[in-house]
């Protein structure tokens, strides 16, 4: 998708986010999924979602790399 958005703040951001996001350019990752991904022109993405989604899918992710799968 990579539609540039220009909507955000910063301080749209929780502070411990701020650092990597002023001055970057914001692109929309989307897809299907439902959460919004974030893509940063410095290199980052930021997903953003429902707490228990995005826990969910760091224990999956761990679970994955602890057996060599990802």
């Amino acid at each position: 998708m990579n539609t540039k958005i220009s909507h955000f703040s910063p301080l749209d951001f929780p502070e411990q986010l701020r650092t990597y996001i002023e001055g970057a350019t914001l692109s929309d990752s989307s897809s299907h999924s439902g959460a919004r991904v974030l893509y940063l022109d410095s290199g980052y993405y930021l997903k953003i979602d429902q707490k228990e989604r995005l826990e969910r899918e760091a224990r999956i992710a761990s679970l994955f790399e602890q057996e060599g799968m990802g």
